[in-house]
């Protein structure tokens, strides 16, 4: 869904999308000129993570008080700051893109709530529901290649400068980068009256209870640590076969492969040999 700032209530916003979880695209929701220097003006602040090319491709998570008082202060994250049944984390993250870079699907785990603001440039946000059919990596949070008849059924959003997303948890997300110099803020934030958790991910971090006995999940709210605590021990179980099971198929594909490359060259050292001997 795409809104104008202009046709939302503020103090609905957490009624009418976090509580129903539903993605939405605000246009023109900040003006990101101030926003844009005093991030400039803290740029020694914010230390990358690592570098791509000519511009960071991924800023570290950063806790700065003046960003963070400016940020928190727009007018729909104040209304859900002031809310009772939000959690925001102080820390915020800022990505730095240039055109052409993708960030393939996947779903942020420790099942929080994000926001996203564009301070300059653009992006393409393609969007799956946590039910969608996707299949990832073992035991990681990224969806497998291809798959491309699935990932058709994704909502296309553009996100331009002065914008501001809002990604329900467990939602797949994939971005595309249209312009250099692209930054964006992430906000990451806890809905404390929500304890649905995607399948999957209840299962895997059950799965890490079993080894790690006083494992704690994300920001340690209590009703999704016992969500997590009512999963059935066969299902834990269950989860952990699917997810070994295609490495366990990876790793006897390689050996039979392995197998028949050492037979054939084998034969053919043999052969040389035997050929050799006959001449």
């Amino acid at each position: 869904m795409i809104i104008n700032s202009q046709e939302i209530e503020y103090r609905n916003f957490y009624r009418d999308f976090i509580q129903s979880k539903k993605p939405i695209l605000i246009k023109s929701a900040f003006k990101p000129n101030t926003l844009n220097k005093i991030v400039t003006d803290k740029k020694d602040k914010i230390k990358p993570l690592y570098s791509r090319g000519a511009a960071p491709f991924l800023y570290t998570y950063f806790d700065d008080s003046t960003i963070r008082n400016y940020v928190f202060n727009l007018p729909i994250i104040k209304c859900l700051l002031d809310n009772p049944n939000t959690q925001f984390r102080e820390k915020m993250r800022l990505w730095h893109h240039n055109k052409g870079n993708i960030s393939y699907f996947h779903y942020d785990q420790r099942s929080t709530d994000l926001l996203n603001i564009c301070l300059s440039g653009s992006k393409q946000w393609l969007l799956l529901p946590p039910d969608a059919p996707l299949k990832c990596w073992p035991f990681y949070n990224i969806a497998l290649p291809f798959q491309r008849k699935k990932k058709k059924q994704a909502i296309s959003l553009i996100m331009e400068q002065g914008d501001l997303i809002y990604i329900p948890r467990n939602w797949f997300h994939q971005l595309m980068t249209l312009e250099h110099n692209t930054k964006n803020i992430n906000l990451i934030f806890n809905d404390l009256t929500d304890n649905q958790m995607a399948t999957r991910e209840r299962e895997l971090t059950s799965i890490k209870r079993l080894f790690i006995p006083n494992y704690i999940y994300g920001d340690n709210i209590a009703m999704l640590n016992n969500t997590i605590d009512s999963v059935p021990i066969l299902k834990t179980l269950a989860r952990l076969f699917r997810e070994l099971l295609p490495i366990f198929i990876f790793i006897f594909i390689t050996i039979i492969f392995l197998s028949i490359q050492a037979v054939t060259l084998g034969t053919i050292a043999i052969n040389t040999i035997i050929l050799k001997q006959i001449s």
